[in-house]
C-alpha cells in the first residue's frame, strides 16, 4: 500500500475529483454544515460511574444510534440492529430515524441540551466541525492490533487521531459503453493503472466518440451511459448495484476504468461515518456496536456483493482469496477487469475526500461549482474564474464565507 505521506502529494489533485463526488452523493443529503454547538455537561467520571452500575446490576447496556431515512430505510436498519442484540447479552442498541431534512438541526439541538445519542451516522461534512468542538470520541482502541484494519482512505482522523470510520469505501471509476467504442473503432479505456490515459488522450478518445459534428448534442437530450446517449462517464462505484446490473440485465454492455489523470494518478473515496459521541456514557458499548455494524459480514449480501458498497478493511484489497469472495459474482464486470479498477487501483491510488481533512467543504464546494459553471460552458477560463472569486472562495475555505 502507500503510505499516508505518499497519498499526501495527491489530495491537491483530488479537489476536483472530490467536488464531483460531492455533486454525485447530492441526492444522499442537503447541507450538513450546521455545527454541533459547544459544550456538554456529562463528565467521564459520571459516564463511568452510571457504567458501572448497570455492568453491575447484570442488565443490559442501553445505548441508541441515530441515523438518517424515510419507512423502508428505517426498517431495514432496525432489522440490523435487532440481529446485533440478539447476537449477545450485554447490550441493546436502540434505532433513533431522522429525517434528513432536519437531521443536522436535530443533532445540534440534542447536543445543545445534553441529549446527544450513544452513536449516529454522521454527514461526512460534519465529522472536523464537530471534532473540532470536542463532540467526537476518539475511536482509536476501536480495532485492536490483531483485527483486520480499514484502508486509511476510509479513516476520518482529527489531529492525528481517528474519530470515524466510514461504513463503506465509495470511490469514483470511469465506466464507459463497450458497444459504443466498438461501433466507433476506438479501444477501450485501460483497466491497468500503468496505462492510465491522459488528459489529452482522454480528450482524443471523448472526440472520436462523439458524433455531432460540430462537437456538441442536441439541448434537452439526457445524457447517460443507460440512456445510450453518452460513452462515457466518471462516477461512484456504487452504481454498479444501484442502476448499472438492472441496465446490465436490459442489455447494457459497459465496462468499468481508471480514470485519466492530468498530473497525478489518483481517485478518491468517500463513504458515510459512524460516530461515537463525546456524550455517551456507553463509549465502549457504543464503540462495539459500531465496529460490528461496519463489518463487511453484515452488509455482505445486500450492499457489498450486490456492488452498491465496497469493503473497507485491507484484506479484501490484499489477499486474492477475499478479492474473489468479493469480485468474482454476477453483480460486477468480469473479475479480470473489475480487479485492477475496484481493487489494484483503489488501494493504492485512493485518497481521501476533501471533507476527511478540510473543513467547511459544503459551502466551499456550493461556491467552487457555482464558480466554474461559466467554465464548463467555455464562456470563461478556469484560472479567470478563480482569480475573479479568489478573496471568495478563500474566505468560504476558512469557514468565514
Amino acid at each position: 500500500m502507500k503510505k499516508h505521506t505518499q497519498l499526501t502529494v495527491r489530495k491537491a489533485s483530488a479537489l476536483l475529483l472530490s467536488l464531483a463526488m460531492g455533486l454525485s452523493l447530492a441526492a444522499c443529503g442537503g447541507d450538513a454544515s450546521s455545527s454541533a454547538a459547544a459544550g456538554t455537561d456529562a463528565t467521564a467520571e459520571n459516564a463511568q460511574t452510571e457504567a458501572t452500575d448497570t455492568a453491575d446490576s447484570g442488565e443490559k447496556v442501553h445505548i441508541t444510534y441515530a441515523f438518517w431515512g424515510g419507512e423502508d430505510e428505517a426498517a431495514n436498519t432496525q432489522k440490523t440492529l435487532d440481529i446485533f442484540n440478539a447476537s449477545q447479552d450485554r447490550i441493546e442498541v436502540e434505532a433513533i430515524p431522522i429525517p434528513w431534512e432536519t437531521y443536522m438541526e436535530k443533532l445540534n439541538t440534542m447536543a445543545t441540551g445534553g441529549q446527544l445519542p450513544d452513536c449516529a451516522l454522521m454527514s461526512e461534512a460534519g465529522v472536523l466541525q464537530w471534532a473540532e468542538q470536542g463532540m467526537l470520541l476518539d475511536i482509536s482502541d476501536m480495532y485492536g492490533p490483531d483485527d483486520p484494519q480499514p484502508l486509511d482512505c476510509v479513516t476520518y482522523t482529527y489531529e492525528g487521531k481517528p474519530v470515524a470510520y466510514a461504513t463503506a469505501n465509495n470511490s469514483l471509476v470511469m465506466f464507459y459503453n463497450k458497444d459504443m467504442f466498438d461501433a466507433a473503432g476506438v479501444e477501450y479505456p485501460p483497466t491497468d493503472v500503468a496505462n492510465a490515459w491522459t488528459w489529452d488522450e482522454f480528450v482524443d478518445v471523448a472526440k472520436q466518440l462523439t458524433l455531432d459534428s460540430s462537437g456538441l448534442t442536441d439541448d434537452g437530450v439526457q445524457r447517460s451511459l443507460i440512456a445510450g446517449t453518452c460513452a462515457m462517464t466518471t462516477n461512484g462505484a456504487w452504481n454498479i448495484g444501484t442502476c448499472l446490473e438492472e441496465a446490465r440485465n436490459e442489455g447494457l454492455n459497459y465496462g468499468v476504468a481508471v480514470l485519466p489523470y492530468m498530473k497525478d494518478k489518483v481517485t478518491i473515496c468517500t463513504g458515510g461515518p459512524n460516530v461515537v459521541f463525546s456524550q455517551s456514557k456507553h463509549p465502549e458499548e457504543a464503540m462495539e456496536f459500531i465496529k460490528w455494524y461496519s463489518s463487511e459480514e453484515n452488509s455482505w449480501d445486500s450492499l457489498i456483493a450486490k456492488g452498491i458498497w465496497m469493503p473497507i478493511t485491507e484484506p479484501y484489497y490484499t489477499d486474492e482469496e477475499m478479492t474473489k469472495k468479493w469480485l468474482e459474482n454476477p453483480s460486477y464486470p468480469a473479475y479480470e477487469e473489475s480487479k485492477p479498477v475496484l481493487c489494484d487501483y483503489v488501494r493504492d491510488y485512493a485518497v481521501p475526500t476533501s471533507w476527511y481533512y478540510t473543513n467547511n467543504t459544503v459551502d466551499f464546494n456550493a461556491l467552487l461549482g457555482s464558480v466554474l459553471g461559466d467554465v464548463w460552458t467555455g464562456k470563461t477560463t478556469a484560472r479567470e474564474a478563480i482569480d475573479a472569486n479568489y478573496d471568495a472562495l478563500v474566505a468560504a475555505h476558512d469557514g468565514m464565507g
